[in-house]
């Protein structure tokens, strides 16, 4: 894989803190800028729960992690909010911007859409059930899945 340049990750960011489930939360912008930036400049092993929570969220300088789970609720919604994006307005992305579990770091990679169904004739979906999700409302995802195990 080609490594992608700062400039495309940084225009990525822009689509994404531009976005609809983004633009109303100022909190999760300020830490997604936090640490896609600093990432970029090469700081990624400054990006912690307490510099995140005084530098991005502007906590005082006596915040403690430890009794404030402030950045670590941030970054649950960061992460649903981010694969909702990938969902809906970025599928078509071609950089995907994430947040491992366990720490606040991002990644960046290729965002690769694939199928769950290699054959089109499988499992056709009617014409009438094909509808774009918008991801303003609860949704169901239903997936067929194949038994791997030997017994039947």
């Amino acid at each position: 894989m080609a490594t992608i340049s700062p400039d495309h990750i940084q225009s990525q960011l822009e689509r994404i803190l531009g976005s609809e489930g983004f633009s109303s939360s100022k909190r999760l912008c300020q830490f997604l800028r936090y640490v896609v930036e600093h990432t970029l400049q090469g700081q990624a092993d400054q990006i912690k729960q307490y510099t995140v929570g005084v530098d991005a969220m502007g906590f005082p300088t006596t915040f403690d992690p430890q009794a404030n789970p402030t950045v670590r609720i941030h970054a649950r919604k960061l992460r649903r909010e981010l694969d909702r994006y990938y969902l809906t307005h970025g599928i078509q992305d071609h950089i995907r911007i994430d947040i491992p579990k366990g720490g606040y770091v991002p990644v960046f990679r290729e965002n690769r859409v694939t199928s769950s169904v290699p054959d089109s004739d499988q499992c056709e979906t009617p014409d009438h059930v094909k509808t774009a999700f918008n991801g303003s409302k609860p949704a169901i995802a239903v997936m067929m899945i194949d038994c791997l195990n030997d017994k039947e």
